[in-house]
This record gives structure tokens, C-alpha cells and sequence, in this order.
């Protein structure tokens, strides 16, 4: 995950960003990302899940209600949901209106049981209370390939490099635009994200 100690330069010297806690691991995600939908003008198409609520310690019902309020709620295209998994960071990526999930991880590893649980009981509540007669399971897609890292801290970084990418696409579907290629990303991609996070935390405290 977010697991490393960021060093930003500036004029004035170097600033040490302290990015161990998972805390702020969650905070920076959902931080940055907001930031550059609304730099870039595309707050009304992506919505995003507090990775904070979806935790497999969490009651589950609790956290399924979360999500299928946020889905009522915002009316956005998709819907990034940030999933840590035994310390390793893994995307999901909620279509509501087309009732897919797309599951993304630098590991190659499936979902758990834990979040298809509260992904499929978010969705069927979401249809419910948009008066959906007909219930229908949401499709899962697991086999689209994503890049895999090379180390076992970037999971985290790779997360954000995917929300970026996919976000500077503007794309709500049609994934294989950004996606196919295991290949892992560049030093210099993951070092890039790593600032940018960091830059983010300063400009708040």
C-alpha cells in the first residue's frame, strides 16, 4: 500500500511526508482524486467510496448501506471504491446504471467474499430504491488485465495511477482504453504519484 516516506522538494528545503498511516493513506486517495476531477471538470461523472467504511472488520450491513446510499445520492457514471485487502490496496470500479464491477489488482488476486457481499447487496438496494422491478445480479468482470507491481509496497500507488488514468481518459466504460497491459509501471510513474500525494497533504495543513 501507501507505505513509503515522501520526499518533496522545495525552495526552502525538503519536507518529509509521513504516508505510513493508513489514515492518511485513505485521506490523500479520496484528496487528490476530488482535486483533479474538479480541476479537470469531471466531478459529475466520478464518485467515490470512503475506503473507510468497507472494511472487512466493519459490519457489513452497515457498510452496504454506505455504499448504496453514496450510489442514490451522487448520480455519477462510476463509482472508484478503493478496497484494502490484508494490508494489499485493490480497485473496484461500480457502474450502477449498467450494473457492472470491475476489479483491478496488482497481484492478479480474485475478490473476496467480503466486498462482492457488500458490492451486490449495494447495488440490488440501489435498484430498489430507484424502483427497479426486476433484481438482477451485477456482472462481475476479474479478467481485465491491469498492470502488476514490482514491489510489495506500491499497491496503493498503483490504485491511484488507475483512478488517474482513467479519470484523464474521462471514460465511464470502455476500459481496455487504459487497460490490457501487465507490464508494470515506470519508477518514475509510481515517484510521480508519490509527490503528488504528498503535495496534496500540504496544501491542506
Amino acid at each position: 500500500g501507501l507505505v513509503r516516506i515522501t520526499k518533496v522538494h522545495y525552495s526552502f528545503g525538503t519536507v518529509r511526508i509521513n504516508l505510513l498511516h493508513k489514515h492518511y493513506n485513505d485521506y490523500t486517495m479520496l484528496l487528490y482524486m476530488k482535486q483533479l476531477c474538479t480541476r479537470l471538470g469531471k466531478s459529475n461523472m466520478y464518485g467515490f467510496i470512503d475506503p473507510n467504511f468497507i472494511q472487512p472488520q466493519n459490519d457489513r450491513v452497515g457498510s452496504q448501506s454506505y455504499v448504496t446510499e453514496k450510489l442514490v445520492e451522487s448520480e455519477k457514471d462510476c463509482f472508484f471504491v478503493p478496497y484494502l485487502n490484508n494490508c494489499h490496496w485493490q480497485l473496484l470500479i461500480i457502474e450502477p446504471k449498467a450494473h457492472n464491477v470491475i476489479f483491478l489488482c496488482s497481484m492478479g488476486l480474485k475478490p473476496d467474499k467480503n466486498i462482492v457481499l457488500i458490492v451486490d447487496s449495494a447495488i440490488n438496494g440501489y435498484n430498489r430504491l430507484k424502483g427497479s422491478r426486476k433484481q438482477r445480479k451485477p456482472t462481475w468482470n476479474t479478467t481485465l488485465t491491469c498492470q502488476r507491481q514490482s514491489f510489495n509496497y506500491e499497491s496503493g500507488y498503483y490504485v491511484m495511477i488507475h483512478m488517474m488514468n482513467i479519470v484523464s481518459a474521462g471514460i465511464v466504460n470502455s476500459w481496455n482504453r487504459v487497460f490490457g497491459d501487465a507490464t508494470p509501471f515506470h519508477e518514475d510513474e509510481v515517484s510521480n504519484v508519490q509527490e503528488r500525494c504528498a503535495n496534496a497533504i500540504l496544501e491542506v495543513i
